[in-house]
C-alpha cells in the first residue's frame, strides 16, 4: 500500500516519512499510535489494526499485500468513500486525535471525512468489547427496523445499556459475559464501589459502559 502524499501544513509542504514499525515494538500493553511523538503528521499516529496485525508484530508472517496489516489515517484520506452513508469504527478511542492550529483535530476522524464519509460512528475512550457490540447491534436494529435517525438511534441504544437490568442482561446470549466485564470494570475501580454495583439493578449506569459513542457528520438523505 503506497500511501498519498501528506497535506500541506500551514504553508509548507509536510513529506514526514511514514513511521518504520519494528516487530515487537508495539507488543507492551496499553500501546496507542498516538504514542508514536517523533512523526510531524499526526495521520501517522492514528490507524486501525487490521487481521494481521498482531501476527505481524509478534513476528509471524502475514500476506505481502497486508504489509503489517496496519492502515494509518493517511492511508484512509486517499480512499474513495463518497458513496459510503455510514461507517462505524467499533474500537478504542477512535474519535480521539491531534489538535492541529487551524485544523482542528486531525485523526481517524478528519481522515474518512476526507475520503468521502457522510456519517461516522467513533468512540472517545477505551470500549468494553460485550457491551459494545450489545450496543451497536441496538443502535443498527433502531436505524434498521425503528426508522429512527442515527442521532436519535445512537442516543436511544445509549438509554438502553444505561437502564437495562440485571435480569435482563442474563436473559441474554452474551449477558453473563457482559457482567463478568462489568464487573471487573468495579473490581478494578475500588472495593467499596464494587460492592455499591452489586446492589445496584443496572450494572452498566456508569457512563464507562455507553458514553464513549460519538455521532459524526451528516444524515444521508435519499
Amino acid at each position: 500500500m503506497i500511501p498519498p502524499q501528506p497535506p500541506l501544513e500551514r504553508g509548507e509542504f509536510d513529506n514526514s516519512p511514514q513511521p518504520v514499525l519494528e516487530r515487537g515494538e508495539f507488543i507492551g500493553s496499553g500501546f496507542r499510535l498516538h504514542q508514536i511523538k517523533a512523526e510531524k503528521n499526526p495521520l501517522w499516529r492514528s490507524g486501525l489494526a487490521l487481521a494481521g496485525a498482531n501476527t505481524w508484530l509478534f513476528g509471524g508472517e502475514i500476506p505481502p499485500e497486508a504489509e503489517s496489516g496496519i492502515l494509518f489515517a493517511l492511508d484512509v484520506a486517499g480512499l474513495d468513500l463518497w458513496a459510503n452513508e455510514l461507517i462505524i469504527l467499533i474500537a478504542c478511542e477512535t474519535a480521539v486525535g491531534d489538535v492541529k492550529i487551524g485544523e482542528g483535530v486531525k485523526g481517524l476522524r478528519s481522515a474518512f471525512t476526507a475520503a468521502g464519509s457522510r456519517l461516522l460512528i467513533m468512540s472517545l475512550w477505551s470500549v468494553p468489547t460485550q457491551v459494545s457490540i450489545l450496543l451497536m447491534n441496538r443502535f443498527l436494529t433502531n436505524m434498521q427496523q425503528n426508522n429512527l435517525s442515527s442521532q436519535q438511534a445512537l442516543q436511544e441504544a445509549q438509554l438502553y445499556i444505561k437502564t437495562i437490568t440485571i435480569t435482563e442482561l442474563e436473559a441474554l446470549p452474551t449477558g453473563e459475559k457482559i457482567l463478568q466485564e462489568s464487573r471487573a470494570y468495579w473490581q478494578k475501580k475500588s472495593s467499596e464501589l464494587f460492592v455499591q454495583w452489586d446492589v445496584k439493578n443496572y450494572p452498566l449506569q456508569a457512563r464507562y459502559f455507553w458514553g464513549a459513542w460519538v455521532c459524526v457528520g451528516r444524515e444521508f438523505k435519499s
